[in-house]
């Protein structure tokens, strides 16, 4: 996995909680993340056993392909963390916008964790003072390095922010997008829409196979990563644009804007019954739904095979080893 989420209890323990509760259970490593990631915990033990903890409630690590990481530090409140000292060994704290009375010069770090911190190339504070299962709250504080970091999907790069989604298995994402590819069989005269579409990776990897791709994306910090990753790839047959899809289809269909082809890749409560609407309305020729809730996307499939279509195959798609999650890919054909 590239991203970890990890709890913070107020003892300054480090893990997740049990299935079903906010207990939390302490690890010292997982095994399905990147090697690095137990590292950056390490220092977050040696830091707490220091501290102690007064305000951090998740850390949560990003991990590229080339083993960049970005660190975002979730906090109850604004006030400072004095973490960067042990992370930057020898740095002045007021470069780094972190107010601590903790003298990195005379910190010292094993030589195995010393050598790593070079590969941090951003660390963010987040704030989040609200009790909810939402981890992150609306405001970032940037308070080392990157605003972003860059990661890949096949020949595609991708800026990659703190809040932005990414799927979290690299090598089995790759899979997954080369089977929308195949399930769109696209001719490259096509106008296909990308509902959903984050920051653009689906958009951006099938765009070599058609005339014209549409992403529609309702969080906007989202199309802006997006558009930047047009830039980043040198594409030019991708339109990005801001709003609730159920909202945007039609408009399109109003332009005379005839779309061949739909990709939906929706959260796990699926997609909008209004939205089903405006796609069925919007009359494509094919379906490709991505999907992480088998319970969601059946209900889905449901009504799209009432209203004219047929599913042709599902394909699972292990994103998740070693739980009980699974990615669907389904190639849905309109019934001539």
């Amino acid at each position: 996995r590239n991203k970890a989420n990890f709890k913070v209890d107020k003892s300054g323990e480090i893990g997740y909680f049990k299935r079903g509760t906010n207990n939390l259970v302490p690890i010292d490593r997982c095994i399905i993340q990147n090697p690095d990631t137990d590292k950056i915990i390490d220092v977050f033990k040696h830091y707490f056993k220091e501290n102690g903890n007064k305000n951090i409630k998740d850390i949560i690590i990003r991990t590229t392909k080339d083993g960049k990481s970005m660190l975002i530090v979730v906090t109850k409140n604004h006030k400072d963390i004095p973490i960067l000292p042990y992370f930057h060994k020898g740095v002045e704290h007021d470069t780094l916008s972190c107010q601590s009375e903790t003298n990195s010069n005379n910190f010292t770090m094993e030589g195995s964790n010393q050598e790593r911190l070079d590969e941090i190339v951003s660390i963010f504070q987040n704030i989040n003072s609200k009790n909810t299962p939402v981890v992150m709250g609306n405001k970032d504080i940037k308070l080392y390095g990157e605003d972003k970091i860059i990661d890949s999907i096949g020949e595609y790069k991708f800026y990659i922010s703190p809040k932005s989604f990414f799927q979290v298995n690299p090598i089995q994402t790759e899979i997954l997008y080369d089977k929308v590819v195949k399930y769109l069989d696209l001719k490259g005269d096509e106008i296909v829409a990308d509902l959903y579409c984050g920051i653009g990776t689906i958009a951006i990897y099938i765009s070599k196979y058609a005339q014209k791709v549409y992403g529609v994306e309702v969080v906007k910090d989202a199309i802006e990563d997006a558009k930047e990753n047009l830039k980043l790839n040198n594409v030019d047959n991708v339109e990005f644009l801001q709003g609730k899809s159920e909202n945007i289809l039609p408009k399109l269909n109003n332009q005379g804007i005839k779309i061949d082809a739909i990709v939906v890749d929706p959260p796990r409560k699926g997609l909008e019954k209004t939205l089903i609407d405006s796609i069925v309305k919007s009359n494509p020729k094919k379906i490709v739904y991505v999907s992480c809730n088998p319970s969601t996307l059946a209900r889905d499939l449901g009504y799209l095979t009432k209203k004219g279509y047929e599913i042709k195959e599902v394909q699972p798609v292990d994103m998740f080893p070693f739980t009980t999650h699974v990615e669907c890919v389904v190639e849905i054909r309109r019934v001539k």
